[in-house]
């Protein structure tokens, strides 16, 4: 069965994004308690692992769990940025979630239309 060439790029979006988003949010601890905010990277894993299935299947929740996903990544992009240890500057939030938002919905419009 041959797949849509914007499927496979979405899969690789997902993997990428999910890799980048876990990888700055278990670097730096949380300055809750001193510990490691770990429940956003496990759902955020789990979701992509779902979503990364059903997309590569074509399965009919394709688009769901994608939806899942990118919610889930909004909220772990937030959580990755606020929690970097303060330096002295500010956070920059609103950019990176912005474009991350438009990035997802531009995905997520495309899977409406292939799935």
């Amino acid at each position: 069965m041959r797949r849509p060439v914007g499927v496979m790029a979405i899969v690789i979006l997902i993997v990428a994004s999910s890799t980048l988003i876990l990888t700055r949010s278990l670097r730096f601890p949380v300055a809750r308690m001193g510990q490691r905010t770990i429940v956003v990277p496990v759902l955020l894993s789990i979701l992509a692992l779902i979503a990364v299935e059903a997309l590569w299947r074509l399965r009919s929740h394709a688009f769901l769990a994608f939806t899942l996903w990118a919610l889930c990544a909004t909220v772990g992009l937030v959580v990755a940025r606020i929690g970097v240890p303060a330096s002295g500057h500010r956070v920059l939030l609103f950019g990176p979630v912005v474009y991350a938002g438009l990035v997802y919905a531009v995905a997520a419009f495309y899977l409406r239309r292939v799935v």
